[in-house]
């Protein structure tokens, strides 16, 4: 009796979907995306390959799972759709600064039939040293990240030990009101807090990040940009289980 295999979906090496990503609070002097996107064109010609598409990420932290992105699971939504054999990236940090979530990212673009490279020319074989040059910048990239966390930690606690201002917006929820000059307190912002418990009641239901943020986007919740992102969900979470703890 024979056994059916699993086998990996059939896609062309010579079909490719472009992805970027930028974190404005890990990547203040990172490559535009419209740059990206420009090097993942340029690439595809390079190397006679037909690009499907362009997806990205903007403003969202290199350790967010997938399920909790936006652009890079409709880049593998892509993948499938045109049957491309390649997703191509900038370099290996773009696709994240954990090393346990690349992996998962990997495996995923596997199950797709294709197989990551990157811009700039790094982990690009088969290779036991391509396979051990990519584990070495995945944990690079990590560690890089929380040498970026540790500096921004320290560069706020150093700030607010001398009495100044931390941010220059409030927390999500809160306003600030100028008293006297420098000086400032804090106010609720009903408004704000309306949406803030939404969040928590949604995640609390199971919903990801990026179903709140697409949540709230769509029926236009009050927010401090043009649309909601998953990882401004994610940092309103912290911040309001940190204060609970």
């Amino acid at each position: 009796m024979s056994q059916k295999r699993n086998r990996r979906p059939t896609a062309d090496p010579k079909i490719a979907v472009g992805y970027g990503r930028i974190s404005k609070d890990e990547d203040h002097n990172s490559v535009s995306l419209e740059a990206q996107r420009a090097d993942f064109y340029a690439w595809c010609k390079r190397n006679g390959v037909e690009p499907a598409g362009w997806e990205a990420d903007d403003d969202v932290g290199g350790a967010t799972r997938l399920e909790d992105r936006d652009g890079l699971p409709r880049a593998i939504g892509l993948l499938r759709e045109h049957k491309a054999g390649l997703l191509i990236i900038p370099k290996r940090d773009r696709l994240a600064r954990d090393s346990v979530e690349a992996g998962l990212i990997e495996r995923e673009v596997g199950k797709a039939g294709a197989r990551i490279v990157c811009v700039d020319g790094t982990g690009a074989g088969d290779s036991p040293t391509d396979v051990f040059q990519v584990r070495v910048l995945d944990a690079v990239a990590e560690l890089e990240r929380g040498f970026i966390r540790a500096r921004t930690k320290r560069a706020l606690r150093q700030k607010a030990d001398k009495g100044e201002r931390v941010s220059r917006e409030a927390p999500f929820g809160y306003s600030f009101v100028e008293v006297k000059g420098d000086k400032t307190r804090v106010t609720p912002n009903p408004a704000e807090l309306d949406v803030e418990r939404e969040i928590l009641q949604l995640r609390a239901a199971g919903t990801s990040y990026y179903g709140i943020a697409k949540h709230l986007t769509e029926t236009g919740a009050v927010c401090r940009g043009k649309r909601w992102h998953p990882s401004t969900v994610r940092d309103i979470c912290i911040r309001r289980a940190q204060s609970t703890e």
